[in-house]
């Protein structure tokens, strides 16, 4: 009996440029690709990513790569290979209408007139977009169950998908809530803004009050 069997290679996005050479594969995957997405100022070679991805010209069309991050910026790699992507959503089929929807941000409600953390949790809810239908936790389970993936730009050359806290059943809507209105309160809560945008959201953040 052929058994085949494979080498996992690991390679360094902030390591020397060595240790992104030398080798040959077929599949590259790279994890928290916008820490490494950019030429750095004391290599002489092309950034991280390009280096690490020469690897798999041996292979020309049978090669696969497969990339994930956390948004950082309009500008990090992420963001751009998404905008250049299928552009793929997740589309929740609402229990009540049966109508099939975008569940985002604007949908998580309930939280804003609240006049504390606890009420915040407590009260919060997803909305269908459609039909305006307030979904319990097993209602959204169940929009999960029943939805579908859908894509912007079937011809593009690149798979993409872009999920959200509203697609994350680990963390209910009364969790996001709270979180959003801390946020929302709080003077000095730029940096949970920002991670709200990139780990809740998945949305490049505002730039900072006093950036230039």
């Amino acid at each position: 009996e052929l058994q085949l069997a494979g080498t996992l290679h690991v390679l360094s996005g902030t390591a020397r440029d060595k240790s992104r050479a030398a080798i040959t594969c077929r599949a590259l995957c790279c994890t928290e690709t916008d820490g490494y997405g950019e030429i750095r100022p004391t290599s002489p070679e092309a950034d991280p990513i390009s280096q690490m991805r020469a690897r798999l010209l041996a292979y020309g069309t049978q090669a696969r790569e497969y990339y994930e991050c956390t948004v950082s910026t309009e500008t990090g790699w992420i963001w751009q290979a998404y905008q250049a992507s299928t552009r793929g959503r997740v589309e929740h089929k609402c229990p009540r209408c049966e109508s099939y929807v975008t569940v985002d941000r604007e949908q998580l409600q309930g939280w804003r007139d609240a006049t504390s953390e606890a009420q915040a949790e407590a009260e919060a809810y997803y909305a269908c977009p459609a039909c305006g239908a307030r979904w319990s936790e097993r209602d959204r389970r169940q929009s999960l169950l029943d939805g579908r993936i859908v894509h912007d730009d079937d011809g593009a050359a690149t798979l993409g998908i872009r999920y959200t806290a509203a697609q994350n059943m680990l963390l209910s809507a009364g969790y996001v809530a709270r979180e959003e209105w801390i946020a929302s309160r709080r003077p000095d809560s730029e940096a949970l803004r920002r991670r709200l945008a990139q780990q809740m959201w998945a949305t490049p953040p505002p730039p900072p009050p006093d950036a230039t």
